[in-house]
This record gives C-alpha cells, structure tokens and sequence, in this order.
C-alpha cells in the first residue's frame, strides 16, 4: 500500500508578507468597519419600523452604543490577530526551506509547532496565501458584524418597547437542526430562547406586527428605557463582551502596535534578522560567563568585543551601498565606523552591567523605527 505524504504548503516569503499586510491592514480598519457596521444597522432598524407604522427619524438616545462598538471592535482585532499569528507561521517553513532543513519530517520540531499553529486541510496550496487569508480576513469582520447585530436587534428592540420578535435564519445548509425549526416562529424578548445566544449561531431577530399597547409605546417622543429583559443578559446576545471603551481601546492599540512591530521586522531584510538573532544570542555568553565566576569587567568587554566581531562580519555581508550608509551614521553617532567601543561607553558614563546590556541589543532603533513607519504607511493603502 503507498504511503499517504503530507502536501506541501509552501508559499512565497512574498506572498506571504502580502498576507500578513491584508491582516494587519483590515485590522487597522476594525474600528472603522464596526462604525460602519452599525449605521448600516441603524438605518435598516429605522426602515423596519417605518414598514411597521411607526414614523421615527432618530433612536431614542443609547448610552450603551459606543461601549458595544468598542468592544465588537476589540473583538474583531483579537479574531484577526489569530489569523495574523497563524499566517505568520508560513515564514518558518519559507526560513526552513532556505536553510535546507527537511521541514516535512514527522519528527520535526518545527512542522509539529506549524502543526498546531495551522489547520492544513483548509489551506489550498495551489493558490495563493494572500487571496486566501484576505478573505479569511473578510469573512472574520463578517462573523463579528453579525453578532454586532444581532445584539443590537435585542437592544433595540428591547429599547424602544418591543416584547416579541420573529427568529429568522441564513436559510442555507449551514444552519443547525434546531435553530431551523424556529424559523419563523415568534418568540418574547422577556423569555427567549434568542438569536445570537449560541457560538456560531448567524439567525436574527426580525420585528413583527405590533399590537395596539406597543404602537401607542413606540410613538411616544422618547418611549421608556426600562427593559422587559435584563440587560446583563443581553451581553450574551452576539457575545459583543463587557470591557469598558477605555478597557476596550487600550486593547486595541496594544494589539495593533504589536501587529505593527511584528510585520515591520518580517519586512526587514533577511540580513538584519539574521544580525539581530546571533546579538540576543550573546546573552548565553553572559550566563556562561557569570556561572565562572568573572567580574562585570571582563564580561562587558568580552560582550563587546564580540558584538563588535558580529558588526564586522555582517558589515562585510552588506552590499557597498548600503554599507556606506551604515558608516556614515555610525560615524555621526559613535566617531566609529564600526559602532560603539567600550571606552565610548565609559567615556559617556555608562557602568559595566550597562555596557553589558547594551551589548545584548541589537540597536538600530532609528533603523527599526523606518521600518515601522513603512509598515504604517502600507497598511494605509492596502
């Protein structure tokens, strides 16, 4: 019997850096898409009640709204940053590849690590990551702008006095067995069961005739707030979350400025990374050398020396162009082509334990700073 073999999911580091930027680029837009979202809603929530005799131009005022939006769009962000990190996995196979390591051997390391990061039956390696993991992407912000709806078809309904609503579904095979039995039936806001309280669940509630006690409710000027089911309860419709805007948006922009930062360094140039990872690897010299017994001393300046060996090998890797740049800036920074010795460092008044961690990092902020205004550049325009 032939051996089954495992197909093969390599894709361009290209094609795979265009799929972490339409990631990264849709979840800059998060907060965006869920305003949208819910204006959409708006108008469409405003139009049903025209449909249902009840003339309103505005909502009555909802305290809650921009709570909702912030946390569907932290949400949203979260959902995409799962995509981003198991995209991000394609490089450690294109970095296998390059280094000649047999990446597809059951035993290896790395493929278990992939393994668990990726769900391989639904990738298609004949076509390209980006086309796929755009629409992932789209199909995301999809998921979470239903369950933005469907928790404001509770909210307001509930909100401007409506107690009943029809349960309507997608209509299509996806839908569960019993959901699809209560397709249009009508059920109490006050007692449920509710679209939307299930993961995975994509039904609505559809408003439904009024009776002469919910018109009259309706065309008053500003109809009574006071919910016919709780509204602690109704956090579980959509299952938008509980974070406060501040909570929320603190989130966001922690999430995006990792994003950034992660995407900005896949962007650099394969010879920096490969700088950057042997300078953090000085750290195992500093745990050898301490376990021995040396002084701060001769560590900081056995640190250096070979920090300063690591800057000659790659400089001499670097095209001359780009090398002469290089020199230049060390010059105005250091008065050293090469970088920064360790009597610059005494010299500014840096102590040992200092000159040694200075050692351990890579530097080139200012480098590294380029990059993340590149990244943010094209994540605008992608």
């Amino acid at each position: 019997m032939k051996k089954q073999t495992r197909k093969k999911h390599v894709f361009s580091q290209d094609d795979v850096l265009h799929a972490l930027s339409l990631i990264a680029g849709a979840m800059h837009r998060a907060q965006l898409s869920i305003s949208d979202a819910t204006k959409v809603h708006t108008h469409q929530f405003l139009a049903t009640l025209r449909r249902v005799g009840i003339e309103r131009d505005t909502l009555p005022h909802e305290p809650y709204l921009e709570e909702v939006q912030a946390n569907a769009a932290y949400l949203l962000v979260r959902r995409l940053e799962t995509l981003f990190v198991r995209t991000e996995s394609y490089l450690m196979v294109h970095q296998h590849y390059r280094k000649g390591i047999s990446f597809y051997h059951p035993e290896s390391q790395a493929m278990k690590q992939l393994d668990a990061a990726m769900q391989w039956k639904e990738i298609d390696p004949k076509t390209s990551l980006a086309q796929q993991m755009g629409k992932r992407a789209i199909q995301e912000e999809q998921n979470i702008h239903t369950r933005l709806n469907q928790h404001l078809d509770a909210r307001r309904q509930i909100g401007v006095g409506m107690e009943r609503f029809m349960w309507t579904t997608q209509g299509d095979d996806r839908v569960r067995s019993s959901h699809a039995s209560r397709n249009g039936q009508i059920f109490l806001w006050a007692s449920g069961p509710h679209p939307g309280a299930e993961g995975g669940c994509r039904c609505r509630a559809a408003p439904v005739a009024l009776t002469q006690a919910e018109r009259e409710r309706l065309m008053a000027v500003d109809p009574p707030i006071e919910p016919v089911y709780p509204i602690e309860s109704l956090l579980l419709i959509g299952r938008i979350g509980g974070l406060s805007v501040a909570a929320a948006r603190k989130g966001i922009s922690a999430i995006l400025a990792r994003i950034t930062d992660r995407l900005a360094r896949a962007r650099q140039p394969k010879l920096r990374r490969d700088y950057e990872r042997e300078v953090r690897n000085l750290v195992q010299v500093e745990h050898r050398m301490r376990k021995q017994g040396h002084d701060v001393e001769t560590i900081a300046r056995e640190l250096s020396k070979q920090r300063r060996a690591l800057g000659v090998k790659y400089k001499d890797l670097t095209p001359p162009d780009k090398l002469e740049a290089i020199f230049e800036r060390n010059i105005q920074k250091t008065g050293d082509k090469w970088g920064p010795t360790v009597e610059y460092f005494r010299n500014e008044g840096y102590s040992w334990e200092e000159i040694i961690e200075k050692a351990k990092k890579p530097g080139g902020e200012d480098l590294r700073e380029v990059f993340r205004k590149c990244t943010r550049y094209i994540l605008q325009i992608v």
